[in-house]
């Protein structure tokens, strides 16, 4: 009896392999995209409800102190994931929630209290943004600050 020959079986068995590479790098592809999208229509399901109210702003000039009273507006927790501030000259200050702040997760009907320490000078907006959701982010000017 005869085989086949050893070259022979060693192209086969690499075209076997290169077959089900092309199969599975195909079918991972096709699977990754469709939970993408479904990941990114859920995410805009969810950010639909997210609202962030802030009902009280109050810089001291001379602390260079910032209190913010925030709430969820909307019907479902808000947790904020930075805050940032933009000077006249557009230099910025973050404040990230976990890393040099701390902000517990913001209830429905529930008001929590931010007080940001060594605020940039000349500020002229405080972005509010949420995490998960940045498109819902909130921006106060300096105007609407109540400045001591």
């Amino acid at each position: 009896m005869k085989g086949i020959s050893p070259l022979l079986g060693a192209v086969f068995v690499i075209g076997i392999t290169i077959a089900l590479a092309i199969a599975i790098s195909s079918w991972s592809k096709s699977f990754i995209t469709s939970e993408a999208r479904k990941t990114a229509e859920h995410a805009g399901i969810e950010c639909s409800y997210v609202n962030i109210g802030v009902y009280k702003a109050e810089y001291d000039e001379k602390t260079r102190k910032l209190l913010l009273e925030l709430g969820a507006a909307g019907t479902v927790s808000v947790k904020i994931d930075k805050i940032i501030i933009t000077n006249k000259t557009y230099h910025k200050a973050k404040y990230i929630n976990g890393v040099n702040i701390s902000i517990p997760v913001l209830e429905p009907g529930e008001k929590e209290y931010v007080y940001l320490l060594n605020v940039i000078p000349n500020f002229t907006t405080i972005r509010i943004i949420p995490y998960k959701c940045p498109m819902k982010a909130v921006e106060i000017s300096f105007h609407e600050v109540i400045v001591k």
